[in-house]
């Protein structure tokens, strides 16, 4: 049958930033009022650069492109600015979300990409 809005939906996992990684299990109900919550403060781009899992899951269910930067495992600080703006600029990101540390890695190539930056 259809599912309620209190089914499971998805398990998503925690970066691990504070310890082990943990599985979160969200419902119908979460997943919808994350995206609306998030419509509201970060317009959805069409290509968007995401380290964040929980606001990639958002892209996922709205329809908009994801390009994970390249980093070593969950620390944002350890991306690869270079490799990160090649894909951006190949891909047509329009939008990007990270950390502070993340855009600290990034400050360096912003200029020759074309889009808004939000941090949460």
């Amino acid at each position: 049958g259809t599912p309620s809005q209190e089914d499971e939906a998805v398990v998503t996992f925690t970066t691990g930033s504070s310890g082990r990684p943990k599985g979160i299990v969200r419902t119908f109900a979460s997943l919808e009022g994350q995206v609306r919550a998030l419509r509201k403060v970060y317009p959805l781009g069409v290509m968007d650069i995401n380290p964040l899992p929980v606001f990639a899951l958002r892209n996922v269910v709205e329809g908009a492109g994801t390009l994970v930067p390249f980093m070593t495992g969950s620390d944002q600080g350890r991306v690869d600015p270079e490799r990160t703006a090649r894909a951006a600029c190949a891909f047509g990101a329009d939008s990007a979300m990270g950390s502070p540390a993340f855009f600290s890695r990034m400050m360096g190539h912003m200029p020759r990409l074309r889009f808004r930056a939000v941090a949460p």
